[in-house]
């Protein structure tokens, strides 16, 4: 039974053993009078002490009023009798439900004034960013609660209900708030839309995350592509997820972080045992090779790329393969309404560098195009990334109003921000502003809005390793897709297609490279299609790579953007800490002429300075001859110093 209930039966039957003490001692009615009086102003004392209310201490004087009068009653007659057990009986019927009804209520009164009590502290707080919002014009807010985050605080609030303040007006006006805040950096208010129609959430970087460089997790655990997948943080700390259910979209301008978030993509891929990887780079390989050194350096048994296509005929072939696998997949009515990708049913991602060299060709356009939209339901998705937003880079409007995913890196201009994102000029500002690479506005889903992000940090010398963990997770192709792709995708891996890319092994043989215990794949299977003679055809015709000399040079053109000639004295102050040392200008023409290239006579930059170098035109010409080929006297492929790079 609840002690509310007992006690005051308890009192009662302490009372009444009392009147039997009493009876035996013969206490005086005047004794028990001023023992009465007593209790009552002590209790009354007590319960003033405790701040109770009036009624409560009424309460209690009448108890003991009560008890007194009893207790007299039983002295002057006897607590034995009929009369003074029904009188008991009928007081403590009467008195004792009181108790616990004024229990409850005090209990109720207590709670509701202690939810006053936080009430009002929300609104003493609430009220400093109610006030903030309405000093930059945005009146009639109202504060529902908040939350503390690693980047400092998120506020939420619901719009006024008259609808003349909207998401739009909140959003403009976040500089303002910036600024009447007195203790803020630029950009560190942003809003978002909440679930419901009336609701914000506002949030508040008191630390800018967006500085920092935040490395990417090391987990290659298997998982599904079904999953969302994370490629950074959001300025509360949140992680940054995608899905490849859309395909994807990236643009940034150059050193704005775009290869970095593509190998971040990769690696997230990689670990997904429903999805196949296929990369266009249109840069000879760059992006890709650091995937396929594990492979090549024998510390796995196949590349985490399934296929990498470098040149316009390879990439022509890896299209139409894929647009033949799309329709043979249509026809087979694989999955019904759509397929479901699985290790035997696999997803093809396709990651397209550099979109605007690939669209250069309109047939070329044109598959991509039928890619983009009809490609989704038949498990095959493309991640495209490109410099610039616009039709010029990416083809046509038409292709990326398909496109679900759409990442948006530093841009030089704000109109190359609303070629990004057409919808939000703030964004687009925004983008034009990008202090920090690897920082961007991330729309996840057609639907969702642009939230401000900082990219994972993926280190160069991690991707081998993350290769050599992740090797044994790729599926195989199904039979179906096999058969519709034909010799195209089961002859990828033939010296004469991708023999270039073998240049990497250079790289690899002197990369420290350590094999790193395998996944094992979970349990997938590999699929009915077994390419290991492919491969294993490759490694046993690994041709004559690239010379390093050749490498580092073309290397160097690339780091500073490319130009059509450098002076041989730049090159030789931009080689690499150590291979460098020593080369004189003499030294690298001897190593170059033996590959073919010459210097070009002298001519005069805008600062004044004169001096004989070398062609990016020609590096090519040499490379391609290598490819197709042409010799390599043992003495090119010493340099640095190694004892032998020659081929075996």
């Amino acid at each position: 039974m609840n002690d509310d209930w007992t006690r005051p039966l308890l009192m009662a039957g302490a009372l009444y053993a009392l009147a039997g003490i009493v009876s035996i001692t013969g206490a005086a009615l005047m004794q028990l009078a001023w023992v009465t009086v007593a209790a009552a102003a002590g209790v009354v004392v007590a319960l003033a002490v405790r701040e109770a209310s009036v009624a409560a201490m009424a309460y209690a004087v009448a108890v003991i009023a009560a008890a007194g009068a009893w207790l007299a009653y039983t002295v002057i007659d006897s607590p034995w009798t009929a009369t003074a057990m029904t009188s008991w009986a009928i007081a403590t019927c009467s008195l004792g439900p009181i108790y616990p009804a004024m229990r409850v209520y005090r209990a109720r009164l207590a709670a509701r004034t202690e939810a006053e009590r936080e009430e009002a502290e929300l609104r003493r707080h609430s009220s400093e960013w109610v006030r903030l919002w309405a000093r930059a014009g945005v009146k009639g807010l109202a504060e529902t609660g908040r939350q503390e985050t690693r980047a400092g605080l998120r506020i939420y609030m619901d719009l006024p209900e008259d609808g003349k303040v909207g998401l739009a007006a909140m959003d403009r006006a976040c500089g303002s708030v910036e600024i009447a805040h007195g203790n803020l950096r630029r950009g560190a208010v942003s809003v978002e839309e909440g679930e419901l129609a009336h609701q914000v959430i506002v949030h508040v970087s008191a630390i800018d995350i967006l500085a920092e460089t935040i490395p990417i997790p090391d987990d290659v655990t298997p998982r599904t592509g079904d999953q969302p997948f994370g490629v950074g943080r959001h300025e509360d700390a949140e992680e940054t997820l995608l899905n490849l259910d859309k395909h994807l979209m990236i643009v940034g301008i150059t050193d704005a972080g775009k290869s970095n978030l593509t190998n971040v993509v990769i690696k997230e891929a990689g670990r997904m045992v429903d999805t196949l990887i296929w990369v266009i780079d249109p840069k000879g390989g760059r992006m890709a090779s650091p995937w396929l050194q594990a492979w090549l350096a024998g510390h796995a048994d196949r590349p985490v790329i399934d296929w990498v296509a470098t040149t316009p005929a390879e990439w022509d072939l890896m299209l139409n393969a894929a647009e033949a696998i799309r329709a043979a997949r249509a026809e087979a009515r694989i999955g019904g309404e759509k397929v479901t990708a699985s290790a035997t049913c696999p997803r093809i991602l396709i990651v397209i560098d550099e979109i605007a060299d690939v669209v250069a060709s309109r047939a070329t356009l044109k598959k991509i195009k039928d890619l983009v939209r009809k490609g989704r339901s038949e498990e095959i998705k493309l991640a495209m990334i490109g410099q610039r937003g616009t039709v010029t880079m990416f083809g046509d409007g038409d292709t990326k109003s398909q496109i679900g995913n759409v990442i948006g890196l530093g841009v030089a201009r704000v109109s190359d921000g609303q070629a990004v994102f057409p919808d939000d000029h703030t964004i687009a500002r925004s983008l034009a502003r990008m202090q920090h690479p690897g920082c961007m506005y991330v729309k996840a889903g057609l639907l969702s809005r642009p939230m401000p992000s900082k990219g994972y940090r993926i280190e160069y010398n991690q991707i081998p390793l993350f290769a050599a963990a992740l090797a044994d997770l790729r599926p195989g192709l199904d039979e179906l897709s096999a058969a519709a792709a034909g010799d195209a995708y089961a002859q990828r891996w033939e010296w004469e297609r991708c023999g270039h890319l073998v240049g990497a092994r250079a790289a690899s043989a002197a990369a420290d490279v350590p094999a790193p215990a395998r996944s094992g794949g979970g349990g997938v299977p590999d699929g009915p299609v077994d390419d290991a003679a492919a491969f294993a055809g490759l490694v046993s015709r690994l041709g004559p790579t690239v010379p390093p000399i050749l490498s580092a040079v073309e290397g160097i053109f690339e780091a500073l953007g490319g130009p059509a000639r450098l002076h041989t004295r730049l090159i030789l102050e931009q080689l690499p800490p150590g291979a460098g040392a020593g080369l004189t200008a003499r030294r690298l023409g001897m190593l170059l002429g033996a590959l073919g290239v010459s210097p070009v006579d002298a001519w005069e930059e805008p600062d004044g300075t004169r001096g004989r170098g070398y062609r990016r035109e020609h590096l090519a010409a040499a490379r391609t001859r290598i490819e197709t080929g042409q010799a390599v006297p043992a003495e090119v492929y010493a340099w640095p110093g190694q004892a032998d790079r020659s081929p075996s």
